[in-house]
């Protein structure tokens, strides 16, 4: 590969950014200036290799479609708990609940 130095607009044109975003990222942007200091000067090589770190991976389309039905599928709701009228209340040890009157006090 040839690698090439670009000043700002070359490196923008070849990354197909806004000077102005490469401004922004600058400090993550591999560059040079220019010995009198008012030039960034990039080289082509690094550019590319910066841009791969903003890489997408495409995802697996079997997988993209297994969590498509995942997310789709209505969940099946579990029972709800209906004591039939001959068992008793779980965790109550007499047949009668203690009543509590109007002052307060339990009974029963």
């Amino acid at each position: 590969m040839n690698v090439h130095v670009l000043d700002m607009r070359a490196a923008s044109e070849f990354l197909s950014l806004s000077p102005r975003t490469i401004r922004k990222h600058l400090a993550a942007v591999p560059h040079f200036l220019s010995p009198d200091g008012g030039k960034y000067l990039f080289r082509s090589d690094e550019l590319l290799q910066w841009l791969e770190g903003f890489r997408v991976k495409p995802i697996d389309l079997a997988e993209a479609h297994r969590i498509a039905d995942a997310l789709t599928t209505p969940r099946r709701r579990r029972p709800v708990f209906s004591p039939s009228s001959t068992s008793s209340t779980p965790g109550c040890s007499s047949s009668r609940a203690p009543v509590i009157d109007g002052g307060g006090r339990r009974s029963g």
